[in-house]
């Protein structure tokens, strides 16, 4: 499993299902920069989340340009990075990630942005953990927000993770683990309708062959519980998109291909999708049942899908000019016509620069992202 991307981290075992797979190989690519998510909250307010040399990176659209925010480094960080944001208007955003403190010790990360400056929230780490990472947050208020990632136990077998704020701080709050889970389990999205009800996606790995499977999990205000979900062996979910209670799309990959389920409120089923080669969906947004967009990578570089509520299709996607290679690791949708996504590209350098593209109707646009 990778632990994450902090100071170009290699995997420390043998899984390999990645918590953040669109991040650059750290043995062929500087890791500049990057995005890793983005929330919407109009076409003209978006916040995008991710790091650079190795710092957390804010990036802010106002529907005419991105500039850079500032964001705090905790004490003695060595480094940091934000995997993910959720906004609920453009003055309220919380966005999670991790940082490497002076011990190297992994420790989650949470910053609240107020509309005029970000700034640190303390988060709980289990007890004794050597790493803990949030990956995803979902909130549905200012005083409501659930994080979602995984932690190590003192020997190295990890753990799904999740916290929740209340207002006026993160709490841990217990979650299951497959009974079958070998090495470990990691929750890598999350998605909320409401402070009693969110659904958060993974995978974990078999017990004695580390093969990754799907994982879902569900929160009804009370307790996580597993939801069991329909994939084969080596198949991991990387994001989760709900409209409703009853209603949830998640999409992920494996074998080199994308997957998509849905959720009906009693039950996963798998939709099919289209695949190009070597193709992988990091996340999505869904403003209906029956609007979706689908955001990943695939051998020709980004890669968009899209949702009708009968069937998925591959949408044109734009890579920058001179690109070596390019992937889109977040993405918010405001309406069926109108979203951002977000992620980074390779040039011909081999160092890793920001990227953000916007869907307008008919057809995605690379937007100029500034470097720090």
């Amino acid at each position: 499993m990778t632990v994450g991307v902090l100071g170009g981290l290699l995997p420390v075992s043998a899984w390999a299902a990645p918590a953040r797979s669109t991040v650059p190989s750290p043995n062929t690519t500087t890791q500049q920069g990057l995005l890793d998510g983005v929330s919407c909250t109009s076409a003209k307010a978006c916040t995008a989340v991710g790091s650079y040399n190795n710092e957390a990176l804010a990036e802010a659209w106002n529907g005419t340009k991105w500039t850079i925010e500032h964001t705090p480094d905790p004490y003695q960080a060595k480094d940091s990075t934000l995997s993910g944001v959720s906004c609920t208007s453009a003055k309220t955003c919380t966005a999670a990630g991790e940082y490497l403190d002076a011990a190297r010790t992994i420790e989650t990360l949470a910053e609240a942005w107020n509309g005029k400056k970000w700034t640190i929230e303390h988060t709980p780490n289990p007890t004794g953990s050597p790493d803990s990472i949030l990956d995803g947050v979902s909130c549905t208020s200012a005083r409501a927000c659930t994080a979602i990632g995984d932690y190590a136990t003192s020997f190295y077998s990890y753990e799904t993770l999740a916290e929740v704020w209340a207002g006026k701080k993160w709490a841990i709050e217990k979650t299951p683990n497959p009974a079958d889970a070998g090495e470990g389990s990691f929750l890598s999205a999350v998605s909320c309708t409401s402070d009693t009800w969110c659904t958060a996606v993974g995978a974990y790995a078999v017990v004695n062959n580390g093969v990754p499977r799907t994982l879902a999990e569900a929160w009804n205000g009370k307790k996580w519980t597993i939801e069991p979900t329909l994939t084969r062996a080596e198949w991991s979910l990387s994001a989760v998109s709900c409209t409703s209670a009853t209603k949830c799309t998640a999409v992920g990959s494996g074998s080199g291909r994308t997957l998509a389920e849905d959720w009906n409120g009693k039950k996963w089923t798998v939709e099919t999708t289209p695949n190009s080669t070597k193709a992988k969906d990091d996340d999505l947004s869904c403003t209906s049942a029956k609007a979706c967009i689908a955001v990943g990578s695939g051998a020709a570089g980004t890669l968009a899908e899209v949702w009708n509520g009968k069937k998925w299709a591959i949408e044109h996607t734009a890579n920058p000019t001179g690109a070596k290679d390019s992937s889109l690791s977040g993405v918010s949708c405001t309406s069926a016509t109108t979203c951002t996504a977000v992620g980074y590209y390779e040039n011909s350098a081999n160092t890793s620069l920001t990227l953000a593209e916007a869907w307008s109707d008919t057809r995605w646009t690379v937007e100029h992202t500034p470097k720090p």
